[in-house]
């Protein structure tokens, strides 16, 4: 039998996950085909579905899903699994960090955002410096 606590904490970890994923739709959302300016969904929802808005859903997205993963490694380790809850914690947490790097970089226009594959002469000059 599951004690209330454990019943709670697992509820918790449970509603955050799925809260993170539904997060994450209106950023996927808003590239995708047929949601575009001029589309019924765009006109009905801006609020929802504007491209402004991309990186601030993302970003819930990602803090959601790692509260949720904290308390899933918290259970998980109760349960015996040692390793591999603390290996997936701390690579979701070292991705969190690098996107969430990244999303500043690319908000704020500094040069190691989304560019930083696009510098030609093998690094030596940036398009974007120059």
């Amino acid at each position: 039998m599951v004690g209330k606590d454990t019943w709670n904490e697992r509820s918790l970890a449970a509603g955050l996950l799925l809260l993170g994923f539904l997060l994450v739709l209106p950023a996927v959302f808003i590239n995708a085909p047929g949601f575009g300016a001029n589309s019924a969904w765009r006109r009905d929802l801006p609020f929802l579905l504007d491209p402004l808005w991309m990186p601030y859903w993302s970003v819930a997205f990602v803090v959601v899903t790692l509260y949720g993963l904290v308390i899933l490694e918290g259970i998980l380790r109760r349960a015996g699994d040692d390793i591999c809850s603390r290996l997936g914690m701390v690579s979701f947490t070292l991705a969190t960090a690098m996107w969430l790097i990244l999303i500043l970089l690319d908000t704020n226009g500094l040069h190691g955002g989304r560019d930083f594959g696009l510098c030609l002469n093998s690094g030596a000059h940036c398009r974007f410096l120059c």
